[in-house]
């Protein structure tokens, strides 16, 4: 996949099946809207921004599901072609007719795909029914995507961050198509974790991306492009006290350094919540119960992280 930033010069001059939207936590519905373009046989191109839209207009957003380079990560994996990065503030004033002239059109652009609820132009006052005749007009298809839904309605983000923030973790994984994963640097912590047996990669969660419930969860990471087993805990620390939410995480059978590196967590499910105990031995005793119970879930459930991004196997 090549990403290009819409300040540079780009010179793409393949027919194309454009893609629009910002595709926040890259779900099964976005999925889908990827998946209709790709069986067009052209070359994929996605264009969404580099801030997001309610950001600039409200200075205000909800939290990320997912970090840009996880993002990147899965656009690829979901067989993009071009990610092209827009300025929002360079194109928010335009109206929906300026928009396709002076942002699409210079893309020898076949189709534009989009998301029901698909917004563009000054205000976000066009949808789909306008992109559909404004393509008439100059030349390309517009394929509006229906919603993907469940018992609940339809698949969204406003969803997933709720699930997210309730711990529940295996109905997040149904939405996401994969399970839900925390992506960033490790940082040095205290070393309890060492000094107790059980050493830990600390991460720091931002407060502009979604938190998990507070608590404990089986989990994998993945180190060296292999996922490793292990358990992880969420939260503030209440027997020590911490600064930061944090992501704790110990990996199973693993001895290294791993500091500095950024690290994928994925979060499977919910083992308990996060408690603050009497005594550091008592904190050892759970950690320990918590380390059985988290290999008895993943050995019975064996979840596999990003199985279903296969190129050739979409949901």
């Amino acid at each position: 996949m090549e990403i290009y930033h819409a300040d540079k010069a780009l010179d793409i001059r393949e027919p194309l099946a454009v893609i629009l939207g910002m595709f926040d936590g890259v779900h099964i519905g976005h999925a889908a809207v990827i998946r209709a373009a790709r069986e067009t046989g052209l070359r994929t191109a996605l264009i969404t921004f580099t801030e997001h839209p309610a950001l600039v207009l409200k200075n205000r957003r909800a939290p990320d599901i997912t970090t840009d380079r996880q993002r990147e990560r899965i656009f690829e994996d979901l067989g993009i072609d071009y990610l092209i990065y827009l300025d929002f503030r360079k194109v928010q004033s335009l109206s929906p007719e300026e928009f396709i002239q002076k942002v699409l059109l210079p893309f020898h652009i076949r189709y534009a795909f989009c998301g029901f609820n698909y917004r563009f132009g000054e205000g976000g006052k066009a949808g789909p029914d306008v992109l559909d005749s404004l393509g008439k007009r100059y030349g390309f298809t517009a394929v509006r995507i229906p919603p993907i839904c469940d018992a609940a309605g339809p698949v969204s983000s406003t969803r997933i961050r709720k699930l997210i923030a309730e711990g529940r973790m295996e109905d997040t994984a149904t939405l996401l198509g994969r399970p839900f994963t925390l992506e960033f640097p490790v940082i040095h912590g205290r070393q309890l974790g060492r000094t107790l047996g059980t050493p830990t990669i600390n991460q720091r969660i931002p407060e502009e991306h979604v938190c998990p419930r507070f608590g404990v969860y089986a989990a994998s990471v993945r180190l060296d492009g292999e996922w490793r087993d292990a358990v992880a805990s969420v939260g503030v620390k209440p027997t020590v006290g911490s600064d930061d939410i944090l992501c704790e995480t110990f990996l199973f059978d693993f001895d290294g350094d791993l500091y500095g590196r950024w690290m994928e967590v994925a979060l499977h499910t919910f083992l308990r919540p996060e408690k603050r105990f009497d005594s550091i031995d008592a904190l050892k005793t759970q950690m320990e119960q918590d380390i059985v119970q988290a290999k008895n879930w993943l050995l019975k459930n064996r979840p596999v992280p990003y199985s279903y991004l296969k190129k050739n196997n979409l949901p």
